[in-house]
């Protein structure tokens, strides 16, 4: 068997001589850079011993200098001439400084008299000291210490290093004067004479702020000054080309700007060592190389024997000769490895039996196929397809298409021709697969490749699913569908929604969502139960679903609230007929169990998309609104969305933000309305209205906020401080000596939920100290009886055990039974200001309002007749037998101190007077 590649021996030999020569050059180079690396190191200790010098000459420079100073400052002459303020005499003296000294000169003398600073100054002409030192730099300097100065505004600057020495009077001790001294950096060759001699060098330079203050030799030439400094850096020494460059601090300066002495010296050694070791290098290499060939060839004479014996071996075995045997070499190795591929070969065909087995003894089904025919499937396979065990024939040899779905077919072609040209394709996939019977199977199979008898193949596991989307079918329709009417719920609403809006951007088609909610669906389910509620709603659903066509989405989004989807519609006439029909279909008669006939109405509110809006959020909100707009105008009726509808939701926003900061801040006020006893003319009660007066929004009408804090839940904090108020107002009538039978206060049923309401009922009662007979708490009938989280009678009955009076507010506009009447502690029924604007003409009104005065006697319960507003309406009222009366023809609702002003004028008499008249 003929393969591809290097043989082994030629390749062990080739990497033999490659490894031996590397290792050799390897070794070279590392010796090579060693000696470079050292010579470095000699540079750098040299360029450290330079530095230490420099520092040396420098210091011993300024030494000199300091030391002619002190010894002019104890001279007796100095000081008898400071004595005596002889300006002629100190210059002199001055001048002779230093004449019989041989070391470096001073360039700076200034004498500082107590008198006078800066008296003299007997420095060299060359030096504007005045530049450098100015009058206050002389003042603040420090005794005895060496400072040093630039003057940088010239193009070539003056670098001083300045002493100050003081004069002492020797009789008192006194300083009487300060010799300043110093030198001058700039072309100080003195200096630069004892560096260039103490470092031996001839090139050298003292450098500040990169510019030359003083040079030798090469470094006169500035461009070169600065090449230097380039090639230095940051460093204190660098060998180039030949040259040792150095460069030592001499003074680190007050700026952080040091002065520097640069140097430069003739050095030959990287030069050495580099001709040195390219003079070997060559007889070195072909020493190794030659080393490197022989031992490849003693390392291939010995170990390719072995290897052979061992190919020839596997090559046996693998051609299922059991006979071959291992013949050993004399590598341990290879005879170990001829070993263990002895046991190799053996194992693999035990395991390949023991395979074999599983996969016929699998629970998953296999099968194996090559060009569209099917080689093997096992017995899991057979029982997964409705086969029997005998039955193989029927599959091995046909085509593997017999086993799929026809429509799966050209899915698997296209899997199959992306794999074909390297493509990468789906490995696990969901398929339908056809059983013996042509029924349908869900399937999951695993696809990798394989061998089979040498040649290419496909090995495809295959597990049945069938259970598991059934699950997963069901888990979708609870996800998706409500259980109850079996409609798409909210979720696949707003899926198909989001998916009809992302259509429209693409067909320009227009569409409308309708939110659609039963009247009082409530007080059928209250009175009924859901036994009789439910097959309402999915009658209601299937008669909904009769007006849309399949392309529409008909959901039951909420208890009584349905949406539906018209995701192509032609104008709005076609839109208001459809949602005409749906509220027409609704209202039919219904017959529910036990032989009841129920009618319900329906309200629909409706947005259009795109005209209304392009999300799904805006279309609901915008279709709740005006289904809500529907509801206000009386239900039984749709209503297109409209702008107005938006304003009124963007000003209920901006009121909930106001409400809530006045709720805060204790901005609400309670204006108060009398009840007046009309028998006795005299004030038998009042009720507490909330009035809110925005600092912004002005005065803001309770039937604009009221509704906003109920919906909000900000009723609760309102409520709560509505009734304070009330309780300390009343407290306060009654310190007045007021007697006024009682105060009055709208709870809501909002509030009535909350934890805690009984209790803060009695807290507010005992804090200000007011009798629980003297409040009546004023229940609204509709939105009680509405409540389904509140038991009217276990709430109601609570608050009576305060000893707090309770009335029944609106009362005749709710749907509330009458048994109730019987059931609950109730002292007052108000009856409904819509009763009484028409009792003048209305008979009806006239009729109903009597029949509940009579009632409410007759069940010992009293009446209050509210929104009375005419003499006329007094006057039926009282002959129907209602005594007290609420509304504006005795007061309106005021203020605290206007309502003071009404118990004292008491206006309300004269009007009963001319009516007894």
């Amino acid at each position: 068997m003929k393969t591809k590649g290097l043989k082994f021996s030629w390749l062990i030999g080739s990497l033999f001589v490659i490894g031996l020569m590397a290792t050799g050059i390897a070794i070279f180079g590392i010796t090579f850079l060693g000696s470079l690396s050292i010579a470095e190191l000699e540079a750098q200790r040299y360029a450290e011993r330079d530095q230490s010098l420099a520092r040396l000459v420098f210091e011993s420079h300024l030494k000199s200098i300091e030391d002619q100073l002190r010894t002019t400052a104890v001279d007796q002459d100095l000081i008898d001439s400071v004595n005596e303020y002889d300006s002629g005499k100190a210059t002199r003296i001055l001048e002779l400084a230093g004449q019989n000294s041989s070391g470096a000169l001073p360039d700076v003398l200034i004498l500082d008299h107590e008198k006078q600073m800066g008296w003299l100054n007997a420095s060299l002409a060359l030096v504007d000291v005045g530049a450098v030192l100015p009058g206050q730099t002389l003042r603040t300097m420090p005794p005895d210490v060496w400072r040093f100065y630039s003057d940088q505004s010239t193009d070539q600057p003056t670098n001083l290093a300045v002493i100050a020495i003081p004069v002492i009077n020797p009789e008192d001790g006194r300083v009487i004067a300060r010799l300043i001294g110093g030198s001058l950096i700039n072309d100080s060759f003195t200096l630069l004479d004892s560096l260039s001699n103490v470092l031996s060098v001839q090139d050298i330079a003292i450098v500040h702020r990169n510019q030359t203050l003083a040079s030798y030799g090469v470094f006169t030439d500035p461009a070169h000054v600065q090449e230097v400094l380039a090639l230095l850096g940051d460093k204190s020494n660098v060998l180039w080309e030949a040259k040792l460059f150095t460069k030592s601090v001499l003074e680190a300066g007050d700026s952080g700007s040091p002065i520097y002495v640069i140097a430069e010296e003739p050095s030959d050694t990287l030069n050495n060592i580099e001709d040195t070791y390219l003079d070997i290098f060559f007889p070195f290499l072909l020493y190794i190389g030659i080393a490197s060939i022989a031992a490849a060839y003693l390392v291939n004479q010995i170990t390719a024997s072995s290897l052979a014996s061992l190919v020839s071996y596997a090559s046996a075995r693998a051609d299922n000769n059991k006979s071959e045997q291992f013949e050993q070499g004399r590598i341990a190795e290879y005879n170990l490895l001829g070993s263990l591929f002895d046991k190799a070969f053996a194992s693999v065909q035990k395991t390949n039996a023991q395979f074999r087995e599983l996969i016929d003894g699998s629970l998953q089904g296999i099968v194996i196929h090559s060009n569209s025919k099917i080689l093997y499937v096992n017995d899991a396979l057979l029982q997964i397809l409705g086969y029997d065990a005998d039955e193989i024939d029927q599959l091995v040899g046909q085509s593997i298409w017999k086993i799929y779905a026809p429509e799966e077919h050209e899915r698997m072609r296209n899997y199959r021709r992306i794999r074909e040209v390297g493509g990468v394709a789906p490995t696990v996939y969901e398929v339908i697969a056809h059983s013996k019977s042509c029924d349908p199977i869900w399937i999951e199979q695993h696809v990798r490749m394989t061998t089979w008898n040498d040649a290419p193949a496909i090995h495809t596991t295959i597990t049945d699913i069938s259970d598991r989307k059934e699950q997963e079918k069901l888990i979708e329709q609870h996800a998706n569908y409500d259980a109850l009417t079996s409609l798409p719920n909210r979720n696949l609403f707003l899926d198909r929604l989001r998916q009809s809006l992302a259509q429209q951007e693409k067909t320009d088609a227009t569409g409308a969502v309708l939110i659609i909610d039963i009247d009082r669906f409530k007080a059928v389910n209250d009175l009924y139960g859901h036994e009789v509620g439910d097959p309402i709603l999915q009658t209601i659903a299937k008669r909904i679903e009769t007006i849309v066509d399949s392309s529409d989405t008909v959901s039951r989004i909420g208890g009584d609230e349905f949406a539906v989807l018209l995701t192509d519609t032609e104008d709005d006439w076609e839109i208001e007929r459809i949602a005409q029909d749906i509220l027409h279909n609704i209202s039919r008669k219904i017959n529910a169990e036990a032989g009841k006939e129920i009618v319900l109405t329906a309200s629909a509110g409706i947005s259009v998309y795109p005209f209304d809006g392009t999300t799904e959020t805006a279309l609901l909100k915008q279709a709740e609104a005006a289904r809500n707009q529907a509801k206000s105008d009386g239900g039984d009726r749709f209503r297109f969305f409209s702008k107005k509808m938006n304003e009124r939701a963007t000003r209920a926003l901006r009121l909930e933000a106001a409400l809530r900061r006045a709720i805060e801040n204790d901005q609400l006020e309670i204006h108060i309305q009398p009840i007046i006893e009309c028998v006795s003319g005299t004030v038998a009660g009042c009720e507490a209205l909330a009035r809110w007066n925005d600092p912004e929004l002005g005065i803001v009408s309770p039937g604009e906020f009221i509704p906003i804090a109920e919906d909000t839940g900000l009723i609760v904090p309102l409520g709560k401080q509505v009734l304070k108020k009330a309780c300390e107002f009343y407290r306060e009538c009654t310190e007045r000596g007021y007697d006024l039978g009682g105060i009055g206060v709208n709870i809501s049923p909002r509030q009535c939920r909350e934890d805690g309401f009984i209790n803060f009922v009695k807290a507010t009662l005992d804090e200000t100290d007011i009798s629980p007979r003297s409040l009546t708490l004023e229940i609204t009938e509709s939105m009680m009886f509405d409540d389904s989280q509140i038991d009217p009678v276990a709430l109601l009955t609570a608050i009576k055990s305060l000893g707090v009076k309770i009335s029944l507010d609106d009362f005749g506009t709710g749907y509330s039974s009458l048994s109730y009447l019987k059931r609950l502690p109730i002292d007052t029924l108000k009856i409904d200001r819509s009763f009484i604007k028409d009792i003048e003409t209305d008979k009806d009104d006239q009729a109903l309002v009597n029949a509940i005065v009579t009632m409410a006697h007759a069940l010992s319960i009293g009446v209050i007749c509210e929104g009375v507003e005419t003499r006329k309406q007094n006057t039926i009222l009282m002959h129907m037998g209602c005594r007290e009366i609420q509304g504006f023809y005795f007061g309106k609702p005021m203020p605290q101190d206007e309502f003071f002003e009404f118990l004292e004028e008491e206006p309300f008499k004269a009007e009963l007077q001319l009516k007894v008249s």
